[in-house]
């Protein structure tokens, strides 16, 4: 069963007063674990500078920025996972208004009862032309949200929804536009919105959620007759995320000593690790992981290698959101394991999961330069070749699992050579073993929780 998004409510205001705060009252208390919302469109140069609520949650400035001179500034906040009820929220300015402003809020349930951040995508242009931006949804059955800031030809006049969106909100004054729109995509790929209504000046946002663990970046590096390989610079977008290497060394023996990222603490073997049809000769192929506490900006990964005979190697790092925080660099997020290997048949890997909303993940690594085609439910995410003996590919599920116990195969067609494989679940948060959580505890860009009304609770998962 696909995680289903439902609009629980939202509401609208403007305010053309002297004021450095305003307050929203929703029609009902918020609920604890949903999603909620901020937009506020200020069109002078003083913007919010945070959000508060009656619950004492938390909300992340997630995005903003200043499109025109004299347009304005859209800001946008987020509170994942609402860890207490809230029945008024405020907005605090960083000065008094001077101009218009309009604002709005929403909140989101979701059935698979986590959200993740997904990309965001900023635009804006001078018209005349209808506001439209798009970003990327990594997961099926993404909910996509986009509001837009207008000012100029159509002051004053109500927007159009765009093709496709559902859950229109629009509030406007002789000032100034704000309006929001959403939908739920059963695909990967860009999601694009477009308003029905142009405008002279505007300014987009649209972010994409999932439900459950989400991939958010990955990097790759390469060598040849090196002891050490360094991939490409890896920036997340949030704190507490998963890294996960998966590494192919193809030959000699050799395989990884260590791996170092700045400011990112001790990488550890999940000690998945397998050779091409069995034999060490064929290099291991292998997955190691570290838990990023802190948003990782612009920062390599280097992987060491052990012996002297130095392999054709290849290096994919991957940053997953949602993943579980227990643990000790990652273990927490860790579910179950597998390996494979083979010469003559295509291949695979299986598993059995243990908990629902989980993500599954593998490494193919096969002693050539052969082209694979990924198998049935499933993204080939990276492909990375270090030469005519070393090939690793990078798969993950199209989607989360939807209950424990399911069985996914990693798995791929190639022209017959020795492989191996190996996957793993990644656990999503608030699964694993029996923990005291508090609520200053777990606080993220991007996911937020505490057991209700804020109070320390022991939660049994």
């Amino acid at each position: 069963m696909a995680t289903t998004y439902a609009k629980v409510q939202d509401i609208t205001g403007s305010s053309l007063a002297t004021t450095s705060t305003e307050v929203l009252t929703p029609g009902s208390a918020t609920t604890v674990g949903n999603l909620g919302i901020v937009y506020v469109y200020t069109a002078g140069s003083t913007t919010v500078s945070s959000v508060t609520d009656s619950g004492s949650n938390t909300w992340v400035k997630f995005t903003s920025e200043a499109a025109f001179s004299g347009l304005g500034v859209l800001t946008y906040f987020h509170c994942m996972n609402m860890p207490a009820s809230a029945t008024t929220i405020t907005l605090h300015f960083g000065g008094t208004l001077s101009q218009t402003t309009v604002y709005g809020f929403r909140e989101y349930s979701n059935s698979s009862g986590i959200w993740s951040t997904g990309p965001t995508k900023k635009a804006n242009a001078s018209g005349p032309s209808a506001p439209a931006t798009g970003a990327t949804a990594t997961s099926t059955n993404a909910a996509v949200m986009l509001d837009v800031a207008i000012q100029g030809s159509t002051l004053g006049s109500a927007n159009t929804v765009g093709t496709g969106y559902g859950n229109f909100l629009d509030t406007n004054t002789t000032a100034a536009d704000l309006s929001i729109m959403d939908k739920t995509t059963s695909a990967t790929g860009t999601q694009s919105a477009t308003f029905g209504t142009s405008a002279s000046l505007w300014e987009a946002i649209i972010v994409t959620y999932s439900g459950g663990v989400v991939l958010d970046a990955d990097v790759t590096g390469t060598g040849n007759g090196v002891n050490s390989i360094t991939t490409a610079a890896l920036t997340t977008v949030g704190t507490n995320e998963l890294l996960l290497a998966f590494d192919y060394e193809s030959q000699n023996g050799s395989n990884i000593s260590s791996i170092t990222t700045t400011g990112v603490t001790t990488w550890t073997t999940t000690g998945l690790s397998a050779s091409p049809n069995g034999l060490a000769a064929n290099g291991f192929a292998e997955i190691w992981r570290v838990f990023a506490a802190a948003v990782v900006t612009a920062q390599t990964t280097t992987v060491n290698f052990s012996g002297s005979n130095f392999p054709q190697a290849n290096a994919i790092v991957a940053a997953f959101i949602g993943a579980a925080t227990t643990g000790t660099n990652g273990s927490g997020a860790i579910g179950a394991t597998a390996t494979a290997t083979g010469s003559s048949t295509a291949p695979s890997v299986t598993l059995t999961t243990t908990t629902a909303k989980s993500l599954v993940v593998g490494v193919i690594a096969h002693a050539d330069n052969n082209t694979l085609t990924a198998g049935t439910a499933q993204i080939l995410v990276e492909v990375k070749n270090a030469g005519t003996f070393a090939t690793t590919d990078f798969l993950r599920q199209n989607d989360v699992t939807t209950v424990a116990g399911t069985n996914v195969t990693i798995n791929g067609t190639i022209t017959s050579n020795p492989w191996a494989a190996a996957a793993l679940e990644i656990l999503p948060f608030g699964s694993g073993a029996t923990t005291t959580i508090y609520p200053s505890q777990y606080k993220r860009q991007g996911l937020d929780y505490q057991p209700q009304n804020s109070k320390p609770k022991l939660l049994e998962y």
